[in-house]
């Protein structure tokens, strides 16, 4: 019902590549919170892309230019509680950076809310 775009001013280019973390989940073992409200992850692997790979820039939203083409703006949708969460990318040398992050929230196509947040990054 409720759907957020996220967007930043924030672009630069990964020198050495980016590594993204992922988790592996198996339903049929007792990893589970109490409740089983939440699984944990049975596994975490590493995985890292070069700019040899992918010749593009980066937003700290996610977003991409390759090729002279914008990729489309992120989109998170709500949870049950009607929050929405969205991770973005923080490197160290961003330490002390100023960024403005852009949201665009529609509420079941009855209202769009636009909202600027201004962050300092630091550790």
């Amino acid at each position: 019902m409720i759907e957020t775009e996220w967007d930043s001013n924030y672009w630069f280019t990964a020198i050495n590549g980016v590594t993204m973390w992922t988790s592996f989940y198996n339903p049929l073992t007792s990893n589970y919170s109490q409740g089983l409200s939440f699984i944990f992850a049975t596994e975490t692997t590493e995985i890292t892309i070069t700019l040899g790979e992918i010749e593009e820039i980066l937003n700290l939203s996610g977003r991409y230019l390759r090729e002279d083409s914008l990729g489309p703006k992120i989109t998170t949708r709500s949870n049950k509680n009607y929050k929405s969460k969205k991770s973005f990318i923080f490197l160290k040398e961003m330490i002390g950076d100023t960024v403005t992050i852009f949201t665009k929230t529609n509420y079941a196509n009855l209202q769009e809310i636009e909202e600027t947040i201004k962050v300092i990054l630091n550790e």
